[in-house]
């Protein structure tokens, strides 16, 4: 392994302890919950649409994405999607309509998403 390597590899295994330090801290601090009280009477139960995204609304989406950006790890661009045609946005939408309904990622999606981000 070259000495180059031997350095990103170091970076990357410092920044992920920095990382695990500061998320330690943050969780184990005191919260403010002594104080808090639900009072469900006056709670308000706001009309929310839980039903899954339309191709339409994937769509846009994807267009207010940045360009030139990379959402995760994958490395797939905006621009890909965004130049995808309407095939690409109904692989995506089947993507998310099958998560949505059986609430499960599949295996296949899994096993992109066990990386980690940095």
């Amino acid at each position: 392994m070259s000495h180059f390597m031997k350095l990103k590899v170091h970076e990357a295994e410092v920044r992920r302890k920095r990382c695990s330090e500061h998320f330690i801290v943050f969780l184990n601090r005191p919260g403010h919950m002594e104080n808090f009280e639900i009072n469900e009477d006056n709670s308000q139960h706001l009309d929310v649409d839980c039903s899954p995204s339309s191709i339409e609304e994937i769509r846009r989406t994807i267009r207010f994405c940045p360009s030139f950006k990379s959402g995760r790890h994958d490395e797939i661009g905006a621009e890909f999607l965004k130049c995808g045609s309407l095939n690409v946005l109904k692989w995506i939408y089947l993507v998310y309509s099958s998560i949505w309904q059986k609430s499960v990622i599949p295996r296949w999606l899994q096993k992109r998403r066990d990386h980690p981000d940095f």
